[in-house]
């Protein structure tokens, strides 16, 4: 079963409309503490290149720099991680939980329907996925064998809350058009593998 294709364009449409919206700015001030206002960056903006969408200014002058997707739909369980883009020409490009030093500092990730949002720390999601990349890869490709993509009912086990591969159609202006293929998790699951990189170890049964 070829995992389900959504359409970049109209995802990005609909993220681009949600930005200036009330929802992104309630995020924030519930997310983080002296918030003052929020500032978006453009298409052009260098900072919008290297994955910071939004600036929230604090009202001590700090600024906090997040990155953030927006979801049309669905029911709120589960977030898709973007892995790689494919690009028409044979070229690939590491998706952006691949970003090994990301630059901002948390990553949100929102459904405006349901008035929700997960706000993860962009550095504890990145090692998250470090610790747990080879064992999800895994687990969505036996996904994807078994015909199971984008079908959470009809897994089990230790795919209960990792139901495989998403990719949408990505056609840039300007640029050459590109797939992009993502691995859906389940919300759940990847808060718990963000919390479990907040608890540090330093020697065998320290507690």
């Amino acid at each position: 079963m070829t995992a389900p294709a959504r359409s970049f364009a109209r995802d990005l449409a609909f993220g681009e409309s949600v930005a200036a919206a009330p929802f992104w700015q309630a995020v924030y001030r519930e997310a983080i503490p002296g918030f003052d206002q929020v500032r978006a960056n453009g298409d052009d903006c260098r900072s919008q290149r290297l994955g910071i969408d939004d600036l929230v200014l604090r009202t001590d002058g700090s600024v906090v720099r997040v990155q953030k997707k927006a979801r049309r739909s669905g029911d709120g369980s589960d977030i898709a991680l973007e892995v790689v883009h494919e690009y028409v020409d044979g070229r690939k490009k590491p998706g952006w939980i691949e970003e090994r030093e990301p630059k901002e500092d948390f990553f949100a990730y929102g459904f405006p329907h349901l008035e929700l949002a997960y706000v993860f720390p962009r550095l504890s999601l990145a090692q998250a996925w470090r610790e747990n990349e080879r064992e999800w890869r895994a687990i969505a490709r036996e996904s994807r064998r078994l015909g199971l993509d984008g079908n959470p009912n009809a897994v089990s086990g230790p795919m209960l809350e990792l139901v495989g591969w998403i990719r949408s159609w990505n056609v840039p202006n300007g640029g050459l058009p590109y797939w992009t293929h993502s691995i859906v998790i389940g919300a759940g699951r990847l808060i718990a593998a963000v919390a479990d990189t907040m608890t540090i170890r330093l020697r065998r049964g320290a507690q």
